[in-house]
């Protein structure tokens, strides 16, 4: 498993922007990102970066806890 989004929240100022997204990727798996402009696909790449933190949830990539991990890089 390459990563692994489990409940995860965001808030963007007062505007909830992830709303318990859960999702897997499996290793040599391709994925897209379809949905309307504001619906948190560029959130959802941030947060995959490391840029933004959630508010709530579970991010899990390579076997290890990004939402506990220090050097996790937030910016929001």
């Amino acid at each position: 498993m390459i990563a692994v989004f489990k409940d995860m929240v965001k808030l963007y100022e007062t505007h909830l922007t992830l709303d318990h997204v859960n999702f897997e990727i499996e290793k040599s798996e391709i994925i897209g990102l379809l949905e309307a402009n504001g619906a948190g696909k560029t959130m959802i790449m941030k947060v995959f970066m490391g840029l933004v933190l959630i508010d709530s949830g579970e991010i899990i990539l390579f076997n290890e806890d990004k939402k506990r991990n220090e050097n996790y890089i937030k910016i929001d």
